[in-house]
């Protein structure tokens, strides 16, 4: 019977490491913003989603990186697909910030651009990051 019940363990503990496999990708800063740095962590949930953690680092505000900006759009675009807003990078007074969502691909191209609208759906301003996650 113990036999039985490690066994199960050993099936359980497989199953949980495939289902929270991570991956961690470093982002460093465009030529517009040289000093930015950040680090994406994404990983596969229960129901095949991509679970996304973007944390970015002396990132300066975005109106000091594109005259009359004021947001920072998070940008995905799917292998095959279109690209989308898929949000805005708040960052605070110590030039930092943090995003988290969930999106249905496992592989796409993440960016961020400083734009005038946090509401646009087409990418204008310069890139900040670029990072294909796979």
């Amino acid at each position: 019977m113990n036999h039985l019940v490690l066994n199960l363990i050993a099936v359980l503990a497989l199953s949980f490491g495939i289902a929270s496999c991570s991956t961690t990708n470093e982002l460093r800063g465009s030529s517009v913003a040289p000093a930015a740095s950040g680090v994406v962590k994404t990983n596969t949930s229960k129901n095949g989603n991509t679970q996304v953690n973007l944390t970015v680092k002396h990132l300066a505000p975005p109106e000091r990186v594109l005259a009359g900006a004021s947001h920072y759009v998070i940008w995905a675009t799917p292998t095959g697909g279109a690209t989308q807003n898929i949000g805005s990078l708040v960052v605070n007074n110590d030039f930092e910030g943090v995003y988290k969502t969930s999106l249905p691909y496992e592989r796409f191209l993440l960016t961020v651009t400083a734009e005038t609208d946090r509401l646009t759906s087409d990418p204008n301003g310069p890139e900040i990051f670029r990072k294909h996650i796979e």
